[in-house]
C-alpha cells in the first residue's frame, strides 16, 4: 500500500519504521524543519512504568483536587468554570473516580502498562539489532517527603504488583543507599523503588528510527503542513498548505493532533486537550551528585532525569491555548525542587541551559487514539499524552498489524478512536 503519515515525532517515525518494515510505500509529512521538533524534542524520557509518569492516567498520580489547590497549584486551567477546559477536567475527574473505584485495576491502566511493556521489548530488540545508543538509564525512584505520602502509596504499590511491575517501598536509609547523590538535607521519608524503570533520550531515539525507516524506503518531507485529509472513494486525498493539487494515497495515518481539521477528518467528536509542560536541561556538574537514572518528586509531580551528560527536570501542566510567556512560577518551582534533591548536580548558570515548553495531546480517559476511524483509509495514532515515548513502538506495531488485517492484542480495543463514536 501507499501510506502517508502526518507528523514526524516519535509516534509518526515509529509508525513509518513499522510500515516500511512490512513493505509499504511510506511518505511522512512534517510541518517542522526536522523530526522530533514538537513534543518529542526535550521531554523527560520516562518510559516504564508508564503509570507513574505525571498525567499518565486518571487516578494514578495525585488526585485532581490536590493539583488545583492554591497559588502553588500544579495545574493551570484558565477560563470560566463552565468553559471548555473545565468541562474537559470534569471528564478526567469522572475517569479518575472510576479508576479509583476499581482499586486502580481498570482496563485502561492494564492496557497502558501492557502496551508499555510490549513497546520496551520492541525498542530493546531494535536497539540490539542495530547497535543503537539511546542514552538509556535503568531504575526509577518516587521520592516521598512525608510518612503520609509513604502510606498513600501502599495501594499503588500493591496495584503495580498485580500488573507484574516490580515495586518496593523503601525507608530513607535504603533510598539513599540506592541514590547516594540525594541531598542529606532533603526532607526524605522514603521512596518507591522501580528497578526496571527506564529513561531514554527521546529525540535521539526518534532520529535513529528515522534513519532506519529511510533505509527501508520511507520518504520524509519537512516544512510540509497538512491542512486537510479527505477520504474519496478508494483513496485518501491529502492537502498541503500552499499546494492546489491533492496528494493521493491508499491510506493516511494521522500522528499529530495539532490541527483541528485533521481530527475532524475522522468524523468523530474527539475531546483532545493540548496540555503544555516544561523541561529545564543543563549540563552535569558532577555525576556523583546527580540521579543515577530518574527520580519523581511525588508531591510536586516533577521528574528529574539524567539524559546523557545533562540533567533534566520536567513538569508543569497548562491546559488549552498556551500563553505567550513561560509560567515563571512553574519554572521557579522546578529550580527549587531540583536544588532540594540534587544541589550542585547541574551547571544551572551555563549558557547551555535550555528551557523548553512542549505540548502533548491528552484525552480525558488517559488513553491514546489508535486504529481506524469512521472514514475509510484514515487511521489515528495520536493523543499519547505524557507517555508518547513509552508507547510509540508498541502502538506503531499494533497499527501496522491492524492495517495488514493481522490479529492484535485484545487490549488494543480500548484504544480505538471509535470509543468516541456517537
Amino acid at each position: 500500500m501507499d501510506i502517508a503519515i502526518v507528523g514526524a515525532g516519535i509516534a509518526g517515525i515509529s509508525t513509518a519504521y513499522e510500515l516500511a518494515q512490512d513493505g509499504h510505500r511510506v511518505t511522512v509529512y512534517e510541518q517542522h524543519n526536522a523530526v522530533a521538533e514538537g513534543a518529542s524534542f526535550a521531554n523527560a524520557g520516562w518510559l516504564t512504568p508508564t503509570l507513574l509518569q505525571p498525567w499518565s492516567a486518571p487516578g494514578w498520580t495525585l488526585p485532581l483536587h490536590a493539583q488545583l489547590r492554591g497559588k502553588h497549584a500544579l495545574l493551570e486551567a484558565p477560563g470560566p468554570w463552565l468553559g471548555h477546559n473545565w468541562r474537559w477536567l470534569r471528564r478526567w475527574k469522572m475517569a479518575e473516580r472510576q479508576c479509583l473505584s476499581q482499586k486502580l485495576h481498570s482496563p485502561a491502566a492494564q492496557a497502558l502498562e501492557q502496551l508499555s511493556s510490549f513497546s520496551q521489548v520492541l525498542r530493546h530488540d531494535i536497539s540490539t539489532a542495530h547497535e543503537l545508543n539511546t542514552e538509556s538509564h535503568q531504575g526509577h525512584l518516587v521520592l516521598l517527603r512525608s510518612a503520609r505520602e509513604m502510606q498513600s502509596l501502599q495501594a499503588l504499590t500493591e496495584a503495580l504488583g498485580t500488573l507484574d511491575v516490580p515495586a518496593q517501598l523503601l525507608d530513607a536509609a535504603a533510598t539513599r543507599a540506592i541514590e547516594p547523590g540525594l541531598s542529606p538535607e532533603a526532607p526524605l521519608a522514603g521512596a518507591l523503588h522501580l528497578p526496571e524503570g527506564e529513561t531514554i533520550n527521546c529525540r535521539q531515539w526518534t532520529q535513529q528510527l528515522r534513519q532506519l525507516a529511510i533505509q527501508r524506503g520511507a520518504q520524509l518531507h519537512t516544512q510540509a503542513t497538512v491542512r486537510d485529509v479527505q477520504s474519496v472513494g478508494q483513496q485518501v486525498h491529502l492537502l498541503l498548505t500552499g499546494d492546489t493539487a491533492a496528494h493521493l494515497h491508499d491510506a493516511v495515518v494521522v500522528c499529530s493532533g495539532a490541527s483541528p481539521a485533521l481530527l475532524a477528518s475522522s468524523g468523530l467528536q474527539l475531546p483532545l486537550m493540548p496540555v503544555h509542560g516544561y523541561t529545564i536541561s543543563a549540563p552535569l556538574r558532577d555525576p556523583c551528585y546527580a540521579p543515577q537514572a530518574a527520580a519523581l518528586d511525588w508531591s510536586q509531580q516533577l521528574v528529574i532525569s539524567r539524559i546523557g551528560q545533562r540533567l533534566r527536570i520536567s513538569g508543569g501542566a497548562e491546559l488549552g491555548t498556551a500563553p505567550e510567556a513561560h509560567n515563571q512560577d512553574t519554572l521557579a518551582r522546578m529550580y527549587r525542587t531540583l536544588n532540594d534533591w540534587y544541589p550542585g548536580a547541574a551547571q544551572l548558570s551555563s549558557p547551555q541551559v535550555q528551557i523548553w515548553r512542549g505540548t502533548r495531546g491528552t484525552l480525558p480517559d488517559g488513553l491514546p487514539l489508535l486504529g481506524r476511524t469512521t472514514q475509510a483509509g484514515i487511521w489515528f495514532n495520536l493523543g499519547h499524552g505524557a507517555h508518547g515515548a513509552a508507547l510509540a513502538n508498541g502502538c506503531a506495531r499494533i497499527l501496522a498489524d491492524q492495517i495488514a488485517g493481522r490479529e492484535v492484542p485484545a487490549e488494543a480495543e480500548v484504544l480505538s478512536p471509535l470509543r468516541f463514536a456517537g
